[in-house]
């Protein structure tokens, strides 16, 4: 039965496609027509309309909200607690020769990774669980202490000997440096409810992407292409950005898989060697799960042509200041470059576009002039990617 809201709305519908005869229809003679014809429009609608709302809540890669734990929760995946990563810290004397005085670094101190465009990779920041001291005779201190991410997630799974930087001042007034010997663990991208990291539908688009690809990885056909890919894209605690499978079908059951962080890094691999209790390991194990035991797969990573410097030109209204534009097209350009995905190559068009979206303003005459290296057309295992900050990577030219 149609509802009196859709009976409604339908029945003007009904009205103004045959406005031009209504009149006439109306009539006691043809009100019995009129009120079939707007019976059927009326359960027409109410169709269209449960169509429409139920729609997206079909697949995994459109429901949202309470319809995509649901999703999950049809395959036995579920939205998990999202864990910080624990990280064990050397600090050191930033003067060696001098060991006469104690430095006492407080818990909760926050140290921090260095680098980054601020956009696509940021840096990673860590409090110290306890108070570490390095006593007067001692260069570094006695034992590692264990520091946690400041922000849950995989993105605190950082590499060997990047925790570079303290951030905080610790009232000591002697320099101390600091460094990560081995890397970051334990950091899960998991469900909060506050929206801002997580795996699960309040979560923020990586955690929700994060949560999809479980769920895509569940329900994929075993030994497929897909299910390697949707299995290497989920693995826990690694948040990777990119993924390819090479399967030859030539009967040697052996596969070749590559994968690349957003910055086009891989954390423990070598060549085709795995470091274990590295991100190459738990992808290793993940595409291992979804593989009958005669296939041997090898990793690799990407090719990856890092862009040191790119040059580009515009021109624009006076009334268009270049101190404003010139950060923001820098920006627009780095953040471009770091979106693209194996295969894809940057060119003037994408960049104009991202550009133009940025600054909401139309830029004339927009040139990419130079870059280096020279781009070229990137094959299918090529990334690119840019290498510094946009201020850095970037130079601009107000034509």
């Amino acid at each position: 039965m149609a509802s009196p809201q859709s009976a409604q709305d339908s029945y003007a519908i009904f009205q103004s496609r045959l406005a031009a005869n209504w009149p006439s229809l109306s009539m006691a003679d043809m009100m019995a027509s009129v009120a079939l014809a707007q019976a059927f429009l009326s359960d027409v609608q109410d169709v269209r309309v449960l169509l429409t709302q139920s729609a997206p809540n079909i697949s995994a890669a459109t429901a949202t909200g309470d319809a995509l734990v649901a999703q999950g929760a049809n395959v036995g995946v579920r939205p998990v607690p999202a864990t910080p990563t624990v990280v064990a810290l050397q600090l050191s004397r930033a003067n060696p020769g001098d060991t006469s005085t104690t430095i006492v670094v407080q818990a909760n101190t926050v140290v921090s990774t260095q680098g980054g465009d601020g956009l696509s990779v940021i840096p990673q920041t860590f409090s110290l669980n306890t108070t570490a001291t390095i006593s007067s005779g001692q260069i570094t201190a006695p034992a590692l202490v264990q520091a946690t991410a400041t922000t849950p997630g995989s993105a605190g799974n950082v590499a060997p000997n990047t925790v570079v930087a303290p951030v905080v001042a610790t009232g000591t007034g002697v320099a101390w440096t600091v460094t990560n010997p081995p890397q970051g663990t334990g950091g899960v991208l998991g469900y909060t409810t506050a929206g801002t990291d997580g795996d699960g539908p309040q979560a923020g688009a990586a955690g929700t992407a994060t949560f999809r690809y479980r769920i895509q990885a569940a329900t994929a056909p075993i030994y497929s292409t897909a299910a390697t890919i949707a299995a290497m894209i989920a693995t826990p605690g690694v948040a990777i950005f990119d993924a390819f499978v090479l399967d030859p079908q030539d009967g040697t059951s052996t596969l070749t898989y590559r994968w690349a962080l957003v910055d086009g890094s891989t954390p423990g691999l070598s060549g085709a060697t795995i470091t274990a209790g590295t991100p190459a390991a738990a992808v290793d194990a993940q595409v291992r799960s979804v593989l009958p035991p005669n296939v041997l797969p090898t990793a690799n990573a990407f090719t990856v042509t890092n862009l040191t410097s790119v040059s580009v030109s515009y021109s624009a209204d006076p009334s268009q200041a270049d101190a404003t534009l010139r950060p923001q097209i820098q920006a627009a350009v780095v953040a471009y470059i770091q979106s693209l995905t194996h295969g894809q190559t940057p060119t003037q068009f994408g960049m104009q576009n991202a550009v133009n979206i940025a600054t909401g303003y139309v830029l004339m005459n927009f040139q990419l002039t130079a870059a280096t290296p020279a781009i070229a057309a990137a094959a299918a295992t090529q990334l690119y990617r840019a290498n510094g900050t946009p201020t850095a990577v970037v130079s601009v030219t107000r034509a």
